[in-house]
Protein backbone atom coordinates (compact mmCIF):
# COMPACT_ATOMS: atom_id res chain seq x y z
CA UNK A 1 0.00 0.00 0.00
CA UNK A 2 2.80 2.85 1.18
CA UNK A 3 4.68 1.58 -2.25
CA UNK A 4 1.35 2.21 -4.58
CA UNK A 5 0.95 6.03 -2.65
CA UNK A 6 4.16 6.92 -3.52
CA UNK A 7 4.21 5.63 -7.32
CA UNK A 8 0.74 7.74 -7.30
CA UNK A 9 2.64 10.76 -5.81
CA UNK A 10 5.46 10.02 -8.11
CA UNK A 11 3.36 10.21 -11.45
CA UNK A 12 1.06 12.87 -10.56
CA UNK A 13 4.60 15.36 -9.93
CA UNK A 14 4.59 14.95 -6.54
CA UNK A 15 8.50 14.37 -5.71
CA UNK A 16 9.27 17.15 -7.94
CA UNK A 17 6.83 19.87 -6.34
CA UNK A 18 8.30 18.70 -2.98
CA UNK A 19 11.84 18.89 -4.53
CA UNK A 20 11.32 22.55 -5.61
CA UNK A 21 9.41 23.72 -2.24
CA UNK A 22 12.49 22.44 -0.36
CA UNK A 23 15.32 23.34 -2.69
CA UNK A 24 16.44 25.88 -0.42
CA UNK A 25 16.99 23.90 2.70
CA UNK A 26 19.26 20.99 4.34
CA UNK A 27 18.18 17.64 3.79
CA UNK A 28 19.44 15.32 5.87
CA UNK A 29 19.30 11.70 5.31
CA UNK A 30 19.87 9.58 8.59
CA UNK A 31 21.10 5.96 7.94
CA UNK A 32 21.84 2.86 10.63
CA UNK A 33 23.37 -0.48 9.69
CA UNK A 34 23.84 -2.17 6.27
CA UNK A 35 23.17 -6.00 5.65
CA UNK A 36 26.16 -8.06 5.46
CA UNK A 37 24.33 -11.47 5.55
CA UNK A 38 20.78 -11.38 6.22
CA UNK A 39 20.01 -8.74 8.31
CA UNK A 40 17.57 -6.48 5.96
CA UNK A 41 15.36 -9.41 6.26
CA UNK A 42 15.40 -9.03 10.08
CA UNK A 43 14.78 -5.77 10.78
CA UNK A 44 14.44 -3.65 7.11
CA UNK A 45 13.98 -0.47 9.25
CA UNK A 46 17.45 -0.69 10.68
CA UNK A 47 19.44 -2.50 8.41
CA UNK A 48 19.62 -2.04 4.07
CA UNK A 49 21.08 -3.58 1.44
CA UNK A 50 24.13 -2.37 -0.08
CA UNK A 51 23.07 -2.41 -3.16
CA UNK A 52 20.31 -0.40 -2.26
CA UNK A 53 22.35 2.33 -0.36
CA UNK A 54 24.59 2.69 -3.55
CA UNK A 55 21.43 3.32 -5.86
CA UNK A 56 20.37 6.01 -3.47
CA UNK A 57 24.03 7.71 -3.36
CA UNK A 58 23.92 7.36 -7.38
CA UNK A 59 20.19 8.90 -7.69
CA UNK A 60 21.19 12.03 -5.05
CA UNK A 61 24.33 12.25 -7.71
CA UNK A 62 22.72 11.82 -10.82
CA UNK A 63 19.78 14.39 -10.29
CA UNK A 64 21.92 17.17 -9.31
CA UNK A 65 21.99 16.95 -5.60
CA UNK A 66 24.91 19.23 -3.43
CA UNK A 67 26.13 16.38 -0.96
CA UNK A 68 28.20 17.99 1.35
CA UNK A 69 29.66 17.32 4.80
CA UNK A 70 26.74 18.16 7.83
CA UNK A 71 29.28 20.26 9.61
CA UNK A 72 29.86 22.20 6.14
CA UNK A 73 26.32 22.44 5.47
CA UNK A 74 25.43 23.52 8.47
CA UNK A 75 27.92 26.68 8.75
CA UNK A 76 26.53 27.70 5.29
CA UNK A 77 23.11 26.91 6.03
CA UNK A 78 24.17 29.64 9.48
CA UNK A 79 25.54 32.44 7.35
CA UNK A 80 22.36 32.18 3.88
CA UNK A 81 25.32 30.53 1.57
CA UNK A 82 23.36 26.94 1.61
CA UNK A 83 23.52 26.18 -2.14
CA UNK A 84 20.41 24.63 -3.75
CA UNK A 85 19.42 20.87 -3.34
CA UNK A 86 21.61 20.43 -0.38
CA UNK A 87 22.30 17.22 1.07
CA UNK A 88 23.95 15.56 4.25
CA UNK A 89 24.29 12.11 5.41
CA UNK A 90 24.80 10.78 9.02
CA UNK A 91 24.92 7.33 10.12
CA UNK A 92 23.77 6.30 13.59
CA UNK A 93 25.45 3.69 15.70
CA UNK A 94 28.76 2.53 14.36
CA UNK A 95 27.97 -1.07 13.48
CA UNK A 96 31.06 -2.78 11.79
CA UNK A 97 28.91 -2.75 8.54
CA UNK A 98 29.35 0.93 7.80
CA UNK A 99 33.16 0.00 7.70
CA UNK A 100 32.48 -2.76 5.58
CA UNK A 101 29.71 -1.94 3.14
CA UNK A 102 29.12 2.01 3.59
CA UNK A 103 32.42 3.12 4.07
CA UNK A 104 33.43 1.90 0.34
CA UNK A 105 30.14 2.93 -1.27
CA UNK A 106 31.16 6.37 -0.20
CA UNK A 107 34.59 6.74 -0.80
CA UNK A 108 34.31 5.49 -4.04
CA UNK A 109 31.62 8.54 -5.07
CA UNK A 110 33.67 11.06 -2.76
CA UNK A 111 30.65 11.21 -0.84
CA UNK A 112 31.04 12.52 2.63
CA UNK A 113 29.00 11.35 5.57
CA UNK A 114 28.85 12.11 9.76
CA UNK A 115 29.15 9.17 11.67
CA UNK A 116 28.03 9.02 15.31
CA UNK A 117 29.83 6.13 17.16
CA UNK A 118 27.89 4.43 20.34
CA UNK A 119 31.02 4.92 22.68
CA UNK A 120 29.59 2.34 24.58
CA UNK A 121 30.55 -0.05 22.51
CA UNK A 122 33.83 1.50 21.60
CA UNK A 123 35.01 0.22 25.01
CA UNK A 124 33.26 -3.15 25.18
CA UNK A 125 33.71 -4.72 22.56
CA UNK A 126 30.64 -7.03 21.62
CA UNK A 127 26.88 -7.23 20.10
CA UNK A 128 24.16 -4.98 20.81
CA UNK A 129 22.54 -7.73 23.25
CA UNK A 130 18.58 -7.26 22.33
CA UNK A 131 19.48 -7.18 18.69
CA UNK A 132 21.83 -10.02 18.93
CA UNK A 133 19.25 -11.58 20.88
CA UNK A 134 16.45 -10.73 18.39
CA UNK A 135 18.47 -12.27 14.91
CA UNK A 136 18.98 -15.21 16.91
CA UNK A 137 15.47 -16.02 18.03
CA UNK A 138 14.77 -14.88 14.33
CA UNK A 139 17.78 -16.87 12.50
CA UNK A 140 16.62 -20.26 14.49
CA UNK A 141 14.60 -23.09 12.43
CA UNK A 142 13.95 -25.22 15.35
CA UNK A 143 10.50 -25.60 16.76
CA UNK A 144 11.78 -26.12 20.65
CA UNK A 145 14.44 -24.73 22.47
CA UNK A 146 15.71 -26.01 26.21
CA UNK A 147 16.50 -22.74 28.25
CA UNK A 148 16.45 -24.37 31.25
CA UNK A 149 20.14 -24.07 31.66
CA UNK A 150 20.23 -20.28 31.47
CA UNK A 151 19.51 -19.47 34.74
CA UNK A 152 16.94 -17.00 33.58
CA UNK A 153 13.67 -16.91 36.05
CA UNK A 154 11.20 -18.01 34.45
CA UNK A 155 12.44 -20.02 31.77
CA UNK A 156 13.14 -23.20 34.38
CA UNK A 157 10.88 -25.63 32.15
CA UNK A 158 12.38 -28.66 30.91
CA UNK A 159 10.30 -29.76 28.21
CA UNK A 160 11.44 -26.82 26.27
CA UNK A 161 10.19 -23.37 24.40
CA UNK A 162 7.75 -23.65 22.06
CA UNK A 163 9.00 -21.65 19.61
CA UNK A 164 6.26 -21.94 16.96
CA UNK A 165 4.17 -20.57 18.92
CA UNK A 166 4.44 -16.49 18.79
CA UNK A 167 3.49 -15.88 22.60
CA UNK A 168 5.75 -18.38 23.84
CA UNK A 169 8.41 -17.41 21.82
CA UNK A 170 8.20 -13.63 22.00
CA UNK A 171 7.95 -14.34 26.06
CA UNK A 172 11.05 -15.81 26.41
CA UNK A 173 12.96 -13.52 24.38
CA UNK A 174 11.94 -10.63 26.66
CA UNK A 175 12.82 -12.54 29.64
CA UNK A 176 15.95 -13.17 28.17
CA UNK A 177 16.05 -9.43 27.09
CA UNK A 178 15.34 -8.45 30.56
CA UNK A 179 18.11 -10.93 32.14
CA UNK A 180 20.37 -10.05 30.26
CA UNK A 181 20.17 -6.49 30.60
CA UNK A 182 18.86 -5.96 34.32
CA UNK A 183 21.44 -8.72 35.72
CA UNK A 184 24.87 -8.96 33.85
CA UNK A 185 27.30 -7.23 32.92
CA UNK A 186 28.80 -7.23 29.35
CA UNK A 187 30.99 -9.67 29.74
CA UNK A 188 28.37 -12.11 31.30
CA UNK A 189 26.01 -11.14 28.30
CA UNK A 190 28.24 -12.71 25.42
CA UNK A 191 28.45 -15.61 27.90
CA UNK A 192 24.61 -15.77 28.28
CA UNK A 193 24.24 -14.95 24.02
CA UNK A 194 26.47 -17.99 23.41
CA UNK A 195 24.45 -20.30 25.76
CA UNK A 196 21.37 -19.40 23.80
CA UNK A 197 23.05 -19.39 20.70
CA UNK A 198 23.82 -22.87 21.32
CA UNK A 199 20.33 -23.56 22.70
CA UNK A 200 18.85 -22.27 19.58
CA UNK A 201 21.00 -23.87 17.06
CA UNK A 202 22.65 -20.74 15.68
CA UNK A 203 26.08 -19.68 15.30
CA UNK A 204 27.23 -17.24 17.24
CA UNK A 205 30.43 -16.44 15.83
Amino acid sequence: MKRLLLLLVRLLGGFRLARAMTADGLRILCYHGFAIADEDEFRPALYMPGELFARRLDLLLQRGFTLLPLGTALELQASGRLPRDAVAITIDDGWYSTLSVAAPLLAARETPAMLYVTTYYVDKPGPVFRVCMGYMFWKTTRDRADFSRLGVPGLRTQDGCDLRDPRSRESALQAIDDYGEGECDEAGRVVLSRRVAAALGVDYD
